[in-house]
């Protein structure tokens, strides 16, 4: 059930959020204003969600 939802909230959640992470850094780059901070959180939100199943596996779970 737990993994169901994981991937639920992976699908209707996480891919919306990462690509609008995406869009907003390619937006911020057409307009010359980028902060490496963002790309750096997208980039490491982004690593969280295509990899949960490694990280919760590393927990014993």
């Amino acid at each position: 059930m737990l993994d169901a939802l994981i991937a639920w909230v992976q699908t209707h959640a996480g891919r919306p959020m990462l690509s609008a992470g995406v869009l907003l850094i390619a937006f911020m780059m057409l307009t010359a204003r980028i902060s490496l901070g963002v790309i750096a959180i997208v980039a490491g939100g982004g690593l969280l969600f295509a990899n949960y199943a490694a990280i919760v596996g590393m927990f014993g779970f």
